[in-house]
Order: structure tokens, then C-alpha cells, then sequence
């Protein structure tokens, strides 16, 4: 096979428009879930919310850059994990902890900042992290994203939609409320329509490349579900909350790093399938492993 950094995906205006209209639905549904209380809720139980932080916004990057450093996947590849670990959390995460049994309102409110966050957050530990590794940082050097650039289309993709959304639950809560539960399970159906119609329409390459690129994604997220674990679990946090944290941690905004990709790498092919496989495998990974909770959480009610 070609070299990864060799592999460039057909993606047109089109496409890169479904994208961002794609990305902007889901944070519109995200931000219907959100309200200002939410934010308040991050003051009244500041453990459970510092520890998602702690492990989504600093301990999955860096542990993310060592696993790179050591293992030494393909540059492409690295450079995508790297910026899937920069991500923010995934909407689908608030589903998943409800599913889980795990603190909804923690996980919509660990979203809630996560979004805003992102701003700053992902291109800055994208650009360290991709930096400090040998490998990457050539490869970096050489797609030369514009980082104000980058923080600008953050912004847009994940900022605009949430103000939307959020102005609609305070100044239409009737509607909102219509629309809130049919938004939600249609994002995630559009989003995972979206990832598997890309794939299809480069179905030579991910033939091709599947075999090398699930071994580094079932690894990478089943590293990023275990840091938000151990996390919660160093801190003390109960089960609802262990639950959560877990589930932001290892349910990352890959249809985020995907759009980055295409906007500021021309496409390169490593970062770009990491971060579409991870879009498919987390719903599957995670969805497996919030039955894994509730059985718990069964088990232990029952007890």
C-alpha cells in the first residue's frame, strides 16, 4: 500500500459543505440540552467537574502524545490520533451516560464547557503535542496549518450553533422542548449517515487501510475510556459520575478533527481516516460499553 501521508481522500466543496452543516446540527441539538443552570451545576460539584476536565483536556492529549512517541504508528496516523485527543467531547456522550445510568446533567454540563473550551483548547494542544513528537512534527511542518485559522473555524463550527440553540430553549422553551429528543437521535443518525457515506465514496482506500487503522482506533479510545475511569475513580467519584466522566473522555468530537483535517491538511489521508473510523467505532465502543454500566448498575441495585 502507499505510504498513509501519500493517501488523500475524494472530498469536494460539497462535501466539506455537508460537513459543517452536519457539525453545526449536532451542536444546535447539543446546545438545546443546555442551560444557563448548567453551567451553575459546574460550581456546586466541582470535583466530578474538574476531574472531566483534567482527563479530557490534559491527561488524554499528553497520554495521547506518549502512546505516539512510544509506539510510533505511521506520521498520518499519529497526527490524527493527536488531534482526535484534542477534540472536545462528542454530543452522542449525553445519550450514552443516559443509557449508562451515569449523571446526565454532569455530562451535559462537562459539555456545555467543553464546547466554549474547545476554542483554545484544541488547536492549542494540538499544535504543542503535535510539535513535542518527532514523528508528527514533520509531518506538521509540512501541512503548515494557520492556527488562528483553525481557532476561528472552532469557533464557527461549535460557538455559532450552541448561541442558537441555547437562545431557543430561553426564548422558545414550548419548541425546544418539541424538537429537543427528535433533534438529538437524528444527529447522531445524520452524523453516522455521513462518516459511513464518506468511507463508501473512498471504499478502495478504507479497504485497503480498515485492517491497519482499527488496531490504532480500538486502542486509542479504549486508552481514552480508561483514562476517564481511573480519573474518576483516583477522585472518589460514585457511580453516576464515574460513569460520565468516563463517557466524555472517551467520546471525542472526531466529525470536529475530520472537518480540521479537510479545511487545514488538503484531506492527507492518515488524519483524515483515523478521525472517520473513530466516528463509526466510538458509537460502537461506546454503546457497548454503557451496557456494561448498566448491568452494573443493575447488579448493584438489585444487591
Amino acid at each position: 500500500m502507499e505510504s498513509w501521508d501519500e493517501v488523500h481522500l475524494n472530498f469536494g466543496a460539497s462535501g466539506m459543505a455537508a460537513l459543517n452543516v452536519t457539525l453545526a446540527f449536532i451542536m444546535f441539538g447539543v446546545a438545546l440540552e443546555t442551560r444557563p443552570s448548567e453551567f451553575r451545576r459546574l460550581v456546586a460539584n466541582p470535583k466530578s467537574f474538574f476531574s472531566g476536565v483534567f482527563a479530557q483536556f490534559v491527561l488524554l492529549p499528553a497520554t495521547t502524545a506518549l502512546l505516539v512517541a512510544w509506539l510510533k504508528p505511521p506520521p498520518g496516523l499519529g497526527l490524527g490520533m493527536l488531534l482526535v485527543a484534542a477534540c472536545p467531547g462528542g454530543n452522542v456522550s449525553n445519550f450514552l451516560t443516559a443509557v449508562a445510568r451515569g449523571n446526565v446533567a454532569l455530562s451535559v454540563a462537562l459539555t456545555a464547557f467543553a464546547t466554549p473550551a474547545a476554542v483554545v483548547l484544541t488547536p492549542l494542544n494540538f499544535g504543542l503535542y503535535a510539535s513535542l513528537v518527532p514523528e508528527t512534527r514533520e509531518l506538521l511542518r509540512a501541512v503548515r496549518p494557520d492556527f488562528g485559522e483553525l481557532m476561528l473555524s472552532v469557533l464557527t463550527l461549535l460557538i455559532f450553533p450552541m448561541v442558537l440553540g441555547m437562545g431557543l430553549s430561553r426564548w422558545r422553551p414550548e419548541t425546544a422542548q418539541k424538537i429537543r429528543r427528535p433533534v438529538r437521535k437524528i444527529s447522531v443518525v445524520v452524523f453516522t449517515a455521513y462518516v459511513l457515506a464518506a468511507l463508501a465514496a473512498n471504499g478502495d482506500i478504507f479497504i485497503k487501510t480498515v485492517g491497519g487503522l482499527f488496531p490504532w482506533v480500538a486502542l486509542h479510545n479504549a486508552i481514552a475510556f480508561f483514562l476517564g475511569w481511573a480519573t474518576a475513580k483516583t477522585a472518589g467519584l460514585n457511580g453516576p459520575d464515574l460513569r460520565a466522566v468516563t463517557m466524555e473522555t472517551g467520546i471525542q468530537n472526531s466529525g470536529l478533527g475530520l472537518a480540521l483535517v479537510f479545511m487545514f491538511m488538503d484531506g492527507l489521508g492518515g488524519p483524515a481516516l483515523i478521525c472517520g473510523f473513530w466516528g463509526v467505532w466510538h458509537l460502537l465502543s461506546g454503546m457497548m460499553l454503557a451496557q456494561v454500566f448498566l448491568w452494573f448498575s443493575q447488579r448493584t441495585t438489585a444487591n
